[in-house]
């Protein structure tokens, strides 16, 4: 529960720096066009495309690592790191990453993982309260009886 709380706000962080980067590119970049420096246009340009990557890869760093966390937490099989329909590589970090079909896949098979376990958990618990009631329900017999 706590490391899906630290996730939620290392994920919404990183959004809102990616969102006040973006609008400082564009405000620059008007600067820049008002100007007439097409140097420093393109020099802004550059510098927020690789900012730009450099968020993208923290952010599906952090997703991979999470979703990885899971399925080991739950002993999901990981997908082969060789398939690269799942799989890609950092542009910047050099880490191999999971795709947005990785992503899909891995997530499919952690909320199936889930979902077995939670169906188990509800046939015992409610067994268990049949069972109660069903001695309540003896004593209660038994005890109006005498």
């Amino acid at each position: 529960m706590l490391s899906d709380i630290r996730f939620y706000f290392r994920h919404l962080s990183l959004s809102a720096k990616r969102k006040r980067l973006f609008r400082d590119y564009l405000a620059n970049t008007q600067k820049a066009k008002k100007a007439g420096d097409d140097d420093l246009i393109q020099r802004i340009h550059g510098e927020a495309s690789t900012d730009d990557s450099l968020f993208n890869d923290e952010i599906e760093t952090l997703i991979t690592d999470r979703l990885l966390d899971q399925a080991n937490w739950l002993f999901i099989r990981i997908p082969d790191r060789t398939d690269m329909t799942l799989w890609h590589k950092s542009d910047f970090g050099g880490q191999i990453l999971l795709t947005r079909k990785g992503v899909s896949t891995l997530r499919a098979a952690i909320r199936t993982e889930q979902k077995e376990r939670r169906e188990f958990f509800v046939i015992v618990l409610t067994s268990s309260i049949g069972i109660i009631g069903a001695i309540t329900g003896l004593v209660a017999v038994l005890h109006k009886t005498q």
